[in-house]
């Protein structure tokens, strides 16, 4: 049996925590709407339990506010009144996410990293993209 030295498995560990996750070939553990989130979140312990860790997928959810340059947004449902907000940061290779505008309805998977604050998903990707119709 060969044996590895010590400093190549700690580079190796740390290379792999540190990465952004590619999720596009990865399973979704839960498919919700954003809605369904937020009501989930209403209670954070129940949310946490569900979600945090997790890779989830997260459809109908509109885009309020684009952060920085263009990798970071906030979201929200369609129907929840409720304040909590969705804080999504696109993983660096994710192209999509430069292009979202309020309005955007928008389906991503990523990383749910619990709420403070916000919910909060990471190293997410676009999994689709509907632009806001215009009504005259």
């Amino acid at each position: 049996m060969r044996r590895f030295p010590p400093a190549l498995i700690l580079v190796s560990l740390l290379f792999t925590m540190c990465s952004d996750r590619d999720l596009r070939s990865v399973r979704p553990d839960r498919t919700r709407d954003a809605d369904g989130i937020i009501k989930l979140y209403g209670n954070k312990r129940q949310g946490d339990w569900m979600l945090k860790g997790k890779v989830v997928q997260v459809n109908a959810a509109i885009v309020v506010e684009k952060l920085g340059k263009g990798s970071t947004v906030t979201v929200t449902g369609r129907e929840t009144l409720t304040p909590i907000l969705i804080h999504v940061q696109f993983a660096p290779t994710e192209r999509r996410a430069a292009s979202l505008q309020p309005g955007d309805l928008v389906t991503f998977k990523g990383i749910c990293s619990g709420m403070n604050g916000s919910i909060r998903f990471e190293s997410c990707i676009s999994l689709g993209v509907s632009k806001p119709v215009e009504r005259s």
